[in-house]
This record gives structure tokens, C-alpha cells and sequence, in this order.
């Protein structure tokens, strides 16, 4: 996704990362927070200001889903838009409404912990608390938003909120797939 401005990149990228959120949250929680960059020019993304947003399951049951994302702006090598956006670090989110993590997806390249490559986590509320499984760092590769989204829908009984929630997801999977560095 790429514009012909660094303003017109950034609405490029964010307007199916929006599209993508509301397969699973209400409208009203669809805010995605960009700021501004800081001074080794990435953004912070945020989904409703940081706060965990509610997620309606099929039998009456709340999980909670955060996403907190950091991109930057650089040159594209597309005639017309010389500018896209690349994601720099992402962390996924679901769980309990009493904060008991279900699953997470990280990747931080910049290294606040021991493990710099993509991987998920599965939380408490999955493994038991002394199982081995639970402070594992599990390899994943590059883990889109839109896997993340489809995850609680298919395998946790999330209710969608957009009645074409799937050609949605694939569209904009294909659109990440299309744009992606790495």
C-alpha cells in the first residue's frame, strides 16, 4: 500500500488494517491510534487507545483483543508512490475478561526481551500454570493481523460482526501479501 505522500501511505496501509478489526469489534472500538513518530521515525499503532476490546463468543462468553503495532514510512520503488509503509514490530493479543492470557503473537526486532523473531505465547488460560508449555517463545514466522483476526472467529467461537468477514480477511491478507518486505 503505497501513496504518493508519507500521509497517503499511512492511510493506504491503516484503511484495511480498520477494515480487518471490524470483522471482529463493534465500530466504535475500530480506532486505530497512530501518534506520531518518534525520533528514529516509527509509529505506535494502537487498537482503542491501548484498552483491551470486548469480543462476543457463540455461547455468551467475553474474550479480550489488544493489538499494538509499530510501522515506519520509506521509499517505495513504485512509479507515482514513491512512499509505503512497513511494519517494525507487532503484538497480538487475546484474553480472559479477567486478563489471563489466551494466545499472543509478538515480533520485536528491536529486542525488549530475549527473543527478536516473530513467535506466540500461550497463555494461562490454555496451558496449565505448570506446564512446560508456558513460558515458551513458539516459532511462528511472520503472523498477519488478518490470521489474527480469523483466529478467534474459527477456532474460538468469536461471532463476526461483518457478514463478509471472510472475503474480507482474504482480500486484505492478499493486499499484506502483496506489500510485504520480508
Amino acid at each position: 500500500m503505497a501513496g504518493k505522500t508519507p500521509a497517503a501511505a499511512i492511510d493506504a496501509y491503516l484503511r484495511p488494517l480498520r477494515q480487518t478489526i471490524r470483522c471482529v469489534c463493534a465500530q466504535h472500538y475500530a480506532y486505530l491510534y497512530r501518534g506520531q513518530p518518534d525520533d528514529s521515525g516509527l509509529y505506535a499503532l494502537v487498537l482503542n487507545r491501548g484498552y483491551p476490546v470486548p469480543l462476543r463468543r457463540q455461547d455468551g462468553r467475553r474474550l479480550l483483543f489488544h493489538v499494538r503495532q509499530q510501522f515506519r514510512v520509506v521509499e517505495a520503488e513504485i512509479p507515482g508512490s514513491p512512499y509505503k509503509v512497513t511494519t517494525a514490530a507487532y503484538l497480538y493479543g487475546i484474553e480472559t475478561p479477567e486478563a489471563s492470557e489466551v494466545i499472543s503473537f509478538h515480533w520485536n526486532p528491536h529486542g525488549l526481551g530475549k527473543v527478536t523473531t516473530p513467535h506466540v505465547h500461550l497463555g494461562p488460560a490454555v496451558v496449565h500454570p505448570d506446564a512446560l508449555a508456558r513460558d515458551l517463545h513458539i516459532p511462528t514466522g511472520r503472523v498477519s493481523l488478518e490470521s489474527v483476526v480469523r483466529f478467534p472467529i474459527t477456532e474460538l467461537g468469536v461471532i463476526p460482526q461483518l457478514p463478509d468477514w471472510e472475503d474480507m480477511l482474504l482480500h486484505n491478507e492478499e493486499l499484506f501479501n502483496l506489500w510485504r518486505t520480508w
